[in-house]
């Protein structure tokens, strides 16, 4: 119900929508067809396109979503990063993929992160922070948080460090926090996975 009225407020064309199982991978769907609904759902966490008027959609409640635009090409991009596709480069692998199916330059993309868990509501297991550790730069702006002998990531500014290291010069992040904010956002860390999901839609416009 939800979706419908997402769809019926943006004047989406409720049958020109790619959607994708997602399963926390960096695994990337280049499409310009949309996803008919008796069409098996692709396992990826990246969706490309630089079809206009079809629409790109992902659902997050945590995660991080991300999003790129080539104004030269036209393109655009749509991903969605937890902390495993966080630690395989999802922002990484979607920059290359642009590059290798559009002919983008990186320093042209623009990329957006959008609301997710912050760093306070963010703790993991020094497992996980160890393994980031290996990724990421020793310095005071990469993400790892130690307080009170727990560990925290800030995957928003991990994943926007990636962009960066992805050679693209202009990204902006929401900085809003999924976990802050209940009456705004659902939250699976907040809510013991007991949540639902919100929902980010990514279209091109005909510049015709």
């Amino acid at each position: 119900e939800n979706k419908i009225r997402v769809i019926q407020a943006l004047k989406i064309d409720p049958n020109n929508i790619y959607d994708v199982w997602q399963v926390h991978s960096a695994d990337v769907v280049y499409t310009v067809n949309p996803r008919l609904a008796d069409e098996s759902y692709i396992k990826a966490d990246i969706i490309i396109t630089d079809k206009p008027d079809l629409t790109l959609f992902m659902r997050f409640a945590d995660c991080v979503p991300l999003f790129l635009y080539d104004p030269i090409w036209h393109a655009i991009g749509i991903g969605h990063a937890g902390w495993q596709g966080t630690i395989q480069n999802v922002a990484g692998v979607m920059v290359k993929a642009m590059v290798s199916q559009f002919g983008s330059h990186p320093e042209d993309l623009l990329a957006a992160i959008g609301p997710a868990i912050c760093r306070q509501h963010y703790p993991v297991g020094k497992d996980i922070y160890d393994r980031f550790k290996l990724i990421t730069d020793d310095d005071e702006g990469n993400g790892l948080y130690t307080k009170e002998n727990l560990y925290h990531l800030d995957l928003k500014l991990i994943n926007e460090n990636q962009f960066k290291q992805a050679g693209i010069k202009k990204v902006e992040n929401s900085g809003i926090c999924t976990a802050c904010e209940p009456d705004l956002w659902f939250s699976h860390r907040r809510d013991s996975g007991q949540t639902g999901r919100f929902g980010a839609f990514l279209r091109l416009v005909d510049p015709k």
